[in-house]
């Protein structure tokens, strides 16, 4: 059975390679790492267009002329940023191995969930990356959506695999998987109004109602109120 790596995949483009005088690149990357997690905070509260270059390298520790080192421009910072995220939170998912992967009951739930943890722990990054991503280059914000448009095609290929297998019926698996990935944010987005729920009272809520849109086919003939083509309540459709 295919895996979420098969070959007609969508590839992501390159990553832009962020300017750095530095050719250590362990000593690039720990450096960057300051730069992300310093700068996402001073973003989020002074706001992207507020924020100078002096105002990172102030919360850095780094001087000016050491700073342009290991970066260019604030929008250098930003994209980072977004990397940072990526890698910590996206590629952990891309990375199923194609003979070890195998679709049945629970197995998209709980990459869905997986997925929901890992990105609790980059609130910061995701309010800041829906605040600010405008203020990205062509180029950048280019590269920045073909990461999550790979993001979205994983799911749609899960969902695809599950359907042809029988077991979900979902209408239209390319609606359901951008659903999926907004979903997967919502802790995120909304933590202003649920600031109120632990952590995982808000992944188990979560996952509670993404489960009840991803009945198995064996037992939504069990469940009056929901319609079988596509999994929603009647009355709503």
């Amino acid at each position: 059975m295919a895996g979420p790596n098969s070959k007609n995949k969508r590839t992501a483009q390159k990553p832009v390679k962020v300017f750095t005088q530095i050719k250590n690149k362990e000593l690039v990357e720990r450096r960057w790492k300051q730069l992300i997690d310093k700068s996402t905070k001073i973003f989020l509260k002074k706001g992207y267009h507020q924020t100078s270059i002096r105002d990172i390298a102030k919360a850095t520790s780094f001087s000016m002329g050491n700073l342009y080192n290991y970066i260019r421009t604030k929008e250098d910072v930003l994209y980072l940023v977004h990397q940072n995220m990526i890698k910590n939170v996206y590629h952990s998912l891309f990375d199923i191995k194609e003979d070890e992967y195998e679709i049945k009951y629970g197995e998209l739930t709980r990459i869905i969930r997986n997925a929901i943890e890992k990105t609790f722990d980059f609130q910061d990054e995701i309010i800041l990356l829906y605040r600010e991503s405008g203020s990205l280059s062509k180029e950048m914000l280019s590269s920045v959506l073909s990461l999550e448009t790979c993001y979205i095609e994983m799911f749609k290929r899960l969902l695809d695999e599950a359907n042809k297998e029988n077991l979900y019926q979902i209408r239209d698996t390319r609606f359901f998987a951008n659903l999926i990935v907004y979903l997967i944010s919502f802790l995120s987005l909304r933590r202003w109004s649920l600031r109120d729920y632990k952590k995982e009272e808000s992944i188990e809520l979560l996952m509670y109602y993404i489960t009840r849109m991803l009945k198995p086919i064996e037992k939504a003939s069990n469940l009056e109120k929901y319609d079988q083509a596509n999994l929603v309540p009647s009355k709503l459709r």
